[in-house]
C-alpha cells in the first residue's frame, strides 16, 4: 500500500431568510413575518 497525503478543503455557510409581505424602500425597515435557517446557504 503507497502512503498517500490528502488535504480536505470545504466551507459550510449558513443562510438566515426573514420573509416579509414586501420589499422595503430605501431606507425603510419592515417587521418579518416568519424567519428561517438554511445549512449550506440554502
Amino acid at each position: 500500500m503507497k502512503d498517500v497525503d490528502v488535504i480536505v478543503l470545504n466551507s459550510h455557510g449558513v443562510g438566515q431568510v426573514c420573509h416579509v409581505k414586501r420589499l422595503p424602500r430605501k431606507g425603510e425597515t419592515l417587521a418579518a413575518t416568519g424567519w428561517i435557517v438554511e445549512e449550506d446557504g440554502g
